[in-house]
């Protein structure tokens, strides 16, 4: 099998046109996706919900704790959204020094480059913290808009029960117009 086959080019630009598209699909850093699962693995035995094994008085699992200034230094926060550079988080997972980067060797946590990027950019992006997904509400949406063949704009296709709930409609009377 040759790379310029048919059978082996359609597949090979399948892969990059989805590995592109995933890779751009996902640039808003979402703190309940992304964020909060690299702090609850890597920073919440010493610095989560337990107050008996909390270090530093530091509390990473809350909103007042993440954006709280130091215990010993009062003019330095935790997280300074949108400033990366003023954010003693930041700072100390990307410190050079073993004995002031978190989380400490004896945890034997280490973040990878890809999770400090993804704190880095979501506290460049505002750091904007949201509950446990557990605690939002749901909201419902409406069907996106989509442009058939010839031009027409309609709902899509998919049928959405928010859609049928916001119009007072049952599902019946949304498929056949029967009431």
């Amino acid at each position: 099998m040759r790379l310029g086959d048919q059978r082996t080019l359609g597949p090979l630009l399948l892969a990059l046109f989805t590995a592109g598209c995933l890779q751009d699909a996902h640039l808003v850093v979402d703190y309940n996706y992304d964020v909060r699962p690299i702090l609850a693995d890597n920073c919440y035995a010493c610095h989560g919900p337990d107050p008996e094994s909390r270090e530093a008085e530091l509390s990473l699992h809350t909103e007042a704790g993440l954006y709280a200034p130091l215990r010993n230094d009062t003019t330095r926060r935790v997280i300074v959204p949108g400033n990366p550079s003023a954010s003693e988080l930041v700072r100390r997972i990307t410190h050079k020094r073993p004995q002031e980067r978190m989380p400490p060797p004896e945890t034997r946590h280490t973040l990878t480059e890809s999770e400090i990027q993804t704190l880095l950019s979501w506290v460049a992006q505002g750091a904007k913290w949201k509950p446990h997904w557990s605690l939002i509400t749901p909201a419902c949406r409406s069907c996106p808009e989509s442009v058939s063949e010839n031009g027409c704009v309609m709902k899509s296709t998919i049928l959405s029960w928010c859609d049928w709930s916001e119009r007072d409609l049952n599902p019946r009377e949304k498929l056949t117009g029967v009431h």
